[in-house]
């Protein structure tokens, strides 16, 4: 899987610097999202500082999820350029080809997410909170694997719409929002509960909870149910990608071709 990924990361870096004015644009774009939350927090008169700790980490969550949310929404130029159907005929199975993909979309955000470390301490001259580096860790390792298997299975959907652009934002928002990006520990206690019923809480906002040291619910639980989580999107991006190779061999299509 590593080789995979590390081919997929040094392909994907290949085609973002062939334009580097749209990859530094990106960078850039995303350290200004955070300077545009942080001067919303001072506007109402709030100390910025105890926020912005939590609010960083939703916004690196959400910066990590949309890179692979839109690499998985380029699936149809593979498709139209046969990439795709050079996979299906090959021994590679298509739902690791998606998830080392994904996985490599998540890597190649760092450049972005370093750009908005560098923009907190510009602000607040000290690094963003990282309270229990251990379970920070773990954290970020079950989102990256939770996020690319949810992405290698939209990217199933992807591909059978002529323009996936409307879809992919819809994914990018739902799946960070309901998972806990705004973090429910500074909502108030009904909301945050109601956030306890969403399955994409174990495995998107541990990463906040860890670098704040704030937790919703017990953290050994927490991480408990997020791997047995990880593991059902895992199996459910294999079952969707095989599905999608059987609907191939029996129309000779991907989608809307």
């Amino acid at each position: 899987m590593f080789g995979r990924v590390a081919r997929e990361a040094w392909l994907q870096a290949k085609m973002s610097f062939r334009t580097p004015l749209f990859f530094a644009a990106e960078v850039l774009s995303s350290a200004m999202w955070l300077v545009v939350l942080m001067l919303a927090i001072l506007w109402y008169g709030e100390p910025a500082a105890e926020p912005a700790g939590h609010l960083f980490w939703g916004l690196v969550v959400f910066t990590i999820f949309s890179s692979q949310t839109w690499t998985a929404a380029t699936i149809n130029d593979y498709v139209r350029n046969g990439v795709l159907d050079y996979i299906a005929a090959t021994p590679e199975k298509l739902h690791l080809y998606l998830m080392a993909s994904s996985t490599a979309s998540a890597a190649l955000a760092t450049p972005s997410v370093l750009a908005q470390v560098a923009v907190f301490y510009f602000l607040f001259s000290r690094l963003p909170p990282l309270e229990q580096p251990h379970f920070f860790a773990a954290a970020l390792a079950l989102f990256i694997a939770s996020s690319s298997a949810v992405v290698s299975a939209t990217a199933s959907l992807f591909m059978r719409l002529r323009n996936p652009s409307v879809a992919a934002n819809v994914v990018q928002l739902v799946v960070p929002a309901s998972g806990g990006m705004i973090p429910p520990t500074l909502m108030p206690q009904d909301v945050a509960r109601a956030f306890t019923y969403s399955p994409f809480q174990y495995v998107v906002a541990p990463v906040i909870y860890s670098a704040t040291g704030q937790w919703l619910l017990d953290p050994l639980f927490t991480l408990t149910v997020g791997t047995l989580i990880a593991a059902g999107l895992v199996a459910l991006s294999a079952v969707t990608t095989r599905q999608v190779l059987k609907t191939v061999k029996s129309t000779g299509k991907w989608g809307l071709e």
